[in-house]
């Protein structure tokens, strides 16, 4: 009997904005706010509808995102940023990042894991911004960690945004400064955090649609990847260690 192709195991990083007070879309819609995304992340009753069984989040540095929510305007005034007369509702003041452990939460290697967790923290400082909340759920299908950053201007520390407004500064067209934030953000930040987190964790890069394996090829594929990924990591501690 042929085996069935094995799903790859491979990295998933996102980051969005939010506003307080979200405008309102073209199409009459609102986007997510503050208060929703927090809410969902506290796993407040009515806010996560999408988990089953929602259980307490892991708290791994920062404050918990309910006490977040609650110092959330007092944050925004202290970073104010140079040249804004007024921090208004509708001004995206929070970035927030998911980044997805592609094991199985009952099959999940903790170890390994937690190693991710804190190269992906070392990787938010350096590419978006300091961490006032980070926080691992391990209620649904995989673990995940979402780390959340507070800023005046908190589209300034999403390098989407910062190419758009390059593009847009450069007088580029409405298509060029779209083209521009998804290079930024779907290939340079995705090919950043492969190189700092993905590789040295065993990650595959792209996903399943880019090649189909056999499970004893995956398993193969896979002890491959976590070999390589130790060594990179022996090299990188050894050198920042020089």
């Amino acid at each position: 009997m042929a085996q069935k192709p094995a799903k790859q195991e491979f990295q998933f990083a996102h980051l969005e904005t939010y506003a307080r007070r979200p405008a309102m879309r073209a199409k009459g819609d609102q986007k997510h706010s503050v208060a929703d995304i927090l809410s969902e992340a506290s796993r407040t009753s009515g806010h996560c509808p999408h988990v089953p069984n929602p259980g307490e989040p892991e708290v791994v540095v920062g404050l918990h995102p309910t006490e977040l929510l609650a110092q959330m305007d007092d944050l925004v005034k202290q970073r104010k940023v140079a040249g804004r007369k007024r921090n208004k509702l509708d001004v995206h003041v929070l970035a927030a990042a998911v980044y997805s452990w592609p094991e199985v939460v009952e099959y999940t290697d903790r170890e390994r894991f937690y190693q991710f967790v804190q190269d992906t923290l070392e990787f938010h400082r350096r590419n978006v911004g300091p961490i006032d909340s980070a926080l691992v759920h391990w209620d649904e299908t995989y673990p995940h960690l979402h780390i959340y950053t507070v800023s005046a201007d908190a589209r300034g520390l999403s390098p989407g945004y910062r190419a758009r407004r390059e593009a847009e500064a450069a007088g580029k067209s409405a298509g060029h400064q779209k083209a521009a934030y998804c290079m930024s953000m779907e290939k340079e930040w995705q090919d950043v955090f492969y190189a700092e987190v993905g590789a040295p964790n065993g990650l595959d890069r792209f996903g399943p649609k880019r090649q189909r394996l056999t499970r004893a090829e995956f398993r193969a594929a896979k002890l491959a990847r976590l070999e390589a990924g130790d060594r990179l990591r022996g090299v990188r501690d050894q050198a920042r260690a020089a």
